[in-house]
């Protein structure tokens, strides 16, 4: 029931209009001040502004007819024509196009990276520009004449020792230092990282202008990537006070940059609101619980909206909608963010539903200790039940610990990590988080996050590498299933590698009534094997059985062997399985790369295959990380539909006439009349312990723990949103929900309330004691 929806676009619209208008007001006003600097070519002294094309613009152009009927610049004679660029006209009104997204912007702004003046070099993008080591001989050419250059050196210079141009020394590390470490190595010292830590700027590249360095701005996607907006809202936490990212001009960058962020979601959110479909209901149709409702008027339209929804409309069989499923909950710096209240029940019902907790880390955990024989079992599991965010003992305070960050920081961490991304993708994250530290400090939190929660990797060989193992190892016994090291398997590797070499198809013979495997030689193999044997050559085709093979391997290892360099297509080629070891998570992922490389991978749950694109009989080891996040999330989706099944149930066993209305992701909501909405929350109470004792006992475990058995809480609400006590302050609602549309909050209610309730409401016929007792 959209009851709101009308005033919730109104007001967004007219807050990002007003947002929007002082905006573009502070960035006009910074594009005529810069014209100023025309008067005695002040801009070639400019440390920003100098390589702007500042040549007399054409008086000839629709651009320049723009500029003259703007009022405040009808007296200017000649426009540089960077300034003219900026001219534009829509619906007969001439304005300056000037946006965040203006190259010019940063240049106007005068912003700057760690003290440095930003440039944009054509090739590299977004840089800024450090001092080469030999500033000072090259600032003496200059004015001496012997090095020519349009750069001004002396400003640049004049302009790092501003203490307007320098960042606070404290950086996002000062919070770091208070973290312990519950590392059961022992505590880690940081000298060697902050040794690594203190080198000074980057060396920078030459770009040819003297004096100088040029340094890329850090990328979130890594350094092979090259930053085309450095006011995108990549760089916001660049922007807080003692943030690398700063401007000549004090709080200008920061307060832009956050007006943008402000301005950035309605933008988006509004054209896709404009396509869903809404239908108004007819009066006549209305139930009776809403009709007979006291806040029931009969001049109010009551409507409903379809979502364009895709079931299943992922790998992991998730559901697609770009709307809804991804919209933002309501947060204090987005206009529209409170989309979500604007969808209200009617009156005389409730919304009911419930948010599963942490919902993919308790799958994750319960399968490993699933494999270890109970709940709690493993490292992860106990902290999954025990562990305690005031004790430090939780996941995300260990995760925190581990990789030096903040524990909403960690909580990013571990669910990527679940989800099946690499030390790698951690890196790149740390140096979102912090964009201060160098590539070895990222490297070396990564490690240890890494080596703490993942583990040290191990190998369990395939077919291929079993017959190789046992090739060259010569164990009587065979190989049996152990794990082989990382250092063992590069030794294998490369033996593979040399092989390769040498064999060009192996095979299997019945020789005298018995299989042998016998290996064909590749061309040049022959050659060598006729001289090895001191035959003479010929065309016949050379079968070698394993003993044979390995008398011509030894020989020819000992004239090859160094030439030889591992491969990690070969590597992938002899394993089965990666088997993790020493970290909190490794019998998790050993589980989820056990079901994921199996020949039939499917959800331990219900058993749901997945994509034949992704079968293990055509890829092998290839794109394992998504193999993965799909064992994690598919299974995810195997409790949803458990859950719904079961609420289907239950609503019919206590005679709730509610429906479904939503679920986003791990988020459920039923419409139910309010007279039904503690019933319908001991429903979603109870459907939890179903669930989870249904998931558990097809893992194999016979119990389930208390902890874990109902939901934290049932929310009770008249609106969607995420919190039932939020009051889902934005720009465009500054007064609330409460009082801005007289929307109370609504109920969190763990069991024992649940059963409170509905012991109040009539406690000679209470729902449980019909049922359960």
């Amino acid at each position: 029931m959209t009851l709101g929806i009308g005033r919730y676009i109104n007001d967004a619209e007219a807050t990002f209009e007003t947002l929007e208008k002082s905006l573009l007001n502070k960035l006009e006003s910074e594009a005529k001040n810069a014209l100023s600097l025309t008067k005695n070519s002040a801009y070639k002294r400019d440390p920003w502004l100098w390589d702007l094309n500042w040549n007399p613009a054409s008086k000839k152009t629709k651009k320049r007819r723009c500029l003259d009927n703007i009022a405040d610049l009808s007296n200017i004679e000649n426009y540089p024509v960077w300034f003219q660029d900026l001219a534009s006209e829509e619906d007969g009104r001439a304005f300056l196009d000037i946006t965040l997204s203006k190259r010019i912007v940063p240049k106007l702004l005068r912003l700057t990276w760690k003290g440095f003046p930003l440039h944009f070099d054509k090739v590299e993008k977004w840089g800024y520009l450090s001092p080469a080591p030999n500033i000072r001989q090259v600032l003496e050419d200059m004015e001496s004449g012997e090095v020519i250059s349009d750069f001004p050196l002396r400003e640049y210079l004049d302009n790092l020792d501003k203490p307007s141009c320098r960042r606070i020394s404290e950086s996002t590390d000062m919070y770091i230092d208070q973290i312990s470490d519950f590392s059961d190595r022992g505590s880690l010292t940081r000298s060697n990282e902050d040794a690594s830590t203190n080198n000074g700027p980057d060396n920078g590249k030459d770009i040819g202008i003297p004096g100088v360095r040029f340094t890329k701005l850090p990328h979130k996607n890594g350094p092979k990537f090259r930053v085309g907006n450095p006011l995108g809202k990549d760089f916001l936490s660049a922007c807080g006070e003692g943030g690398a990212l700063t401007s000549r001009i004090e709080n200008l960058a920061r307060d832009l940059l956050n007006i943008g962020i402000q301005l950035a979601y309605w933008r988006n959110a509004r054209d896709r609101l404009g396509e869903q479909i809404k239908v108004d209901l007819d009066k006549e149709t209305l139930p009776e619980e809403m009709r007979s409702n006291p806040n029931y008027h009969e001049d109010q339209i009551y409507s409903v909206i379809l979502p364009a929804l895709v079931v299943s409309g992922t790998v992991t069989r998730r559901a697609v909608e770009k709307t809804w499923l991804t919209a933002s909950n309501a947060r204090t710096d987005r206009v529209g963010s409170e989309l979500k209240t604007a969808v209200r029940a009617p009156p005389g019902f409730h919304f009911v539903g419930a948010d599963v907790d942490s919902q993919e880390l308790w799958l994750a955990s319960v399968l490993g200790d699933a494999e270890c024989g109970g709940h709690g079992s493993t490292p992860l599991g106990w902290m999954s039940l025990q562990g305690e965010r005031a004790k430090g003992t939780d996941l995300h305070s260990k995760t925190a610990a581990a990789a030096q960050v903040t524990r909403d920081q960690a909580k990013i961490l571990n669910y990527a990590r679940i989800y099946g991304a690499g030390e790698q993708f951690a890196r790149l994250l740390l140096k979102q988080f912090n964009p201060d530290l160098t590539d070895a400090a990222v490297g070396y939190r990564a490690k240890h996050m890494y080596e703490q929660t993942k583990g040290l990797r191990g190998f369990q060989l395939n077919e291929t590498g079993k017959w190789l193992y046992e090739f060259i190892m010569d164990k009587k016994d065979g190989y049996s299933g152990e794990m082989i090291s990382k250092k063992m398997m590069n030794i294998l590797t490369k033996k593979m590698v040399f092989l390769n070499r040498i064999v060009k198809e192996s095979k299997f013979i019945n020789h005298k009534g018995k299989i042998l495997q016998c290996h064909t030689l590749t061309e040049d193999a022959k050659h060598l094997y006729f001289q090895f044997r001191e035959l003479n050559e010929d065309s016949t085709e050379i079968l070698l059985d394993d003993g044979q093979l390995k008398e011509f391997y030894l020989y020819l290892e000992e004239q090859f062997d160094d030439n030889v360099h591992s491969d990690f297509n070969v590597l992938n080629s002899l394993v089965q399985q990666t088997i993790w070891f020493g970290g909190s998570e490794s019998n998790t992922f050993n589980r989820l790369e056990e079901i994921a490389m199996s020949p039939y991978p499917k959800t331990p749950v219900l058993g749901a295959s997945i994509s034949r694109a992704l079968d293990t009989k055509l890829i092998g080891r290839n794109y394992l990380p998504s193999r993965i996040n799909w064992v994690v999330q598919s299974t995810a989706v195997d409790f949803l539909h458990l859950l719904l099944a079961s609420m289907e149930w239950f609503m019919h066993m206590f005679s709730i006439n509610g429906r479904y209305v939503i679920s986003i992701h791990d988020e459920v909501r039923y419409l139910v009349p309010s007279k039904d909405r503690y019933k319908a929350a001991f429903a979603f109470h109870l459907s939890n312990l179903f669930v989870r004792s249904f998931i558990v006992a097809r893992l194999g475990l016979n119990n389930l723990p208390a902890s874990t058995a109902f939901f934290s809480s049932v929310d009770v609400d008249c609106v969607l949103r995420k919190e039932p006590s939020s009051d889902c302050v934005t720009p465009s609602n500054p007064y609330g929900l409460e009082k801005g549309h007289g929307v109370s909050p609504g109920e969190g209610l763990d069991i024992n309330q649940v059963i409170e309730k509905l012991s109040e409401i009539d406690p000679e016929k209470c729902l449980i004691r019909n049922r359960f007792r």
